[in-house]
């Protein structure tokens, strides 16, 4: 893989553009994860009301239904509370693709830790002590899962997010900011004109071309689409 500093730049910037979700991006993922969340955890309201509460016998402490009843009860707490408003906000106020992915990652972070990670525990626990009884016992624990497992996957994005900005302000040289702060530069005035960002590609589909011009000065690539066999004083050269 062809990683430079730009495309590591680019991921410190917007850790969720990089993510598995990139591809649903286009839809508004806020008002999903906030309708999916409301749908898990009613769902778990709906095994503890059907199921956990008529089968204490069964559980006995491993888990008690008070501590399932708990955890559900923290889960709406954390949904409505807390999660929930970062969703919407996420959705319905931002003020860009970073600022919304901001909230996006915190409240899905939060949601996972007080929400996904106890109840997909005492899901699985009952599960392998006691087997699979109802529908709505099967249902809840694979909603959670997916939940746990999707939640889990933007957490860790989150986590690489702010670990390589740690790393970054603690080991990056005063030069190398100074070359990226020229490359942000450069960057910009490529799409205040119009052209596109180069994008890495395998070194076996380049051409390599002489860049040097007839005043000895170093001239920029040309646009994508555009041969340098039209570019006066820019000649290809053999590999």
């Amino acid at each position: 893989m062809n990683l430079n500093s730009d495309t590591f730049r680019a991921f410190q910037d917007d850790p969720i553009l990089y993510s598995p979700l990139a591809l649903v991006t286009t839809v508004n993922v806020a008002f999903v994860y906030l309708l999916w969340y409301i749908a898990v955890t009613h769902w778990n309201v709906a095994n503890y009301a059907a199921w956990v509460r008529f089968n204490g016998p069964l559980l006995g402490n491993t888990p008690s239904t008070q501590l399932y009843l708990g955890f559900v009860v923290l889960s709406e707490i954390v949904l409505w509370l807390v999660g929930g408003p970062l969703l919407f906000y996420a959705a319905r106020y931002p003020k860009g693709r970073r600022h919304r992915n901001t909230y996006l990652g915190l409240a899905i972070a939060l949601t996972w830790l007080g929400s996904d990670i106890p109840l997909f525990v005492l899901d699985v626990t009952i599960a392998y002590n006691y087997g699979l009884f109802a529908v709505v016992q099967v249902s809840a624990l694979l909603l959670r899962g997916i939940s746990f497992f999707a939640g889990g996957v933007v957490t860790w994005q989150m986590y690489l997010f702010y670990m390589s900005k740690i790393l970054q302000r603690r080991y990056e040289t005063n030069d190398e900011r100074r070359l990226l702060a020229e490359r942000e530069e450069l960057e910009t005035a490529r799409r205040a004109m119009g052209i596109r960002s180069a994008v890495p590609r395998p070194m076996k589909d380049i051409v390599k071309v002489s860049t040097t011009t007839p005043g000895g000065m170093q001239s920029p690539p040309p646009p994508p689409g555009v041969s340098r066999r039209n570019i006066p004083g820019a000649s290809p050269t053999r590999r």
